[in-house]
């Protein structure tokens, strides 16, 4: 059966096991990066205030 694993693994149809601790770490980066983004982005249908 690990052959088996490691093989389609190789073929990438089945994806390894990740570890999970750094999970939440790694998905609160992404949203930081994501609304950092956001701000620097200028964006073209709001209207300034008079």
């Amino acid at each position: 059966m690990a052959f088996a694993l490691t093989l389609l693994q190789r073929f990438g149809l089945f994806a390894p096991k990740v570890d999970d601790s750094e999970a939440f770490e790694n998905r609160l980066t992404r949203i930081g990066t994501r609304e950092a983004r956001r701000d620097v982005r200028a964006t073209v249908f709001v209207r300034t205030p008079l």
